[in-house]
């Protein structure tokens, strides 16, 4: 089967997208990323843990990810 990625808007084999499963529901879903894609998004995703610690640090401290790692 065949499915357009949401970002790169490429033709892709559903091989190439996570499956999801909603135990609620009982389905399965394919994503809307494919798999490089997702993890690009998640990179850039301000959700994820470490961009929200660096917000934070940027807020309180003026420091960056790496100056605090340091």
């Amino acid at each position: 089967m065949i499915k357009t990625c949401k970002l790169c808007l490429e033709e892709k084999s559903t091989d190439n997208f996570y499956s999801f499963y909603d135990k609620w529901s009982d389905k399965k879903y394919v994503g809307a990323r494919c798999k490089p894609c997702h993890q690009q998004y998640k990179r850039d995703s301000a959700t994820t843990a470490r961009n929200r610690k660096a917000e934070k640090l940027q807020l309180r401290y003026g420091l960056t990810f790496e100056q605090w790692e340091q």
